[in-house]
C-alpha cells in the first residue's frame, strides 16, 4: 500500500503533457490533411503543457 502516490502528483509532467499533445497533434493534423505539422504542433503544445504542470507542483512544495 505504500507504493502508492498519495500526493497526487505526476511523476514526469513533460512526459504526460507529451502524450496528450501528440494525441491532439495527431487529431489536428487529421483535420488539416498534414499530419506531420499536427504532430509537430501537438508535441509543442504537450511540452508546454507538461512544463506548467511542472512548475505548478514545485510552487506547492515551496
Amino acid at each position: 500500500m505504500n507504493k502508492h502516490n498519495k500526493t497526487n502528483a505526476i511523476k514526469s509532467p513533460v512526459g504526460f503533457g507529451l502524450s496528450i499533445g501528440v494525441a491532439i497533434g495527431c487529431g489536428i493534423g487529421v483535420a488539416l490533411n498534414d499530419l506531420a505539422i499536427g504532430v509537430g504542433v501537438g508535441s509543442a503544445i504537450g511540452v508546454a503543457f507538461g512544463v506548467a504542470i511542472k512548475k505548478e507542483q514545485e510552487n506547492k512544495k515551496d
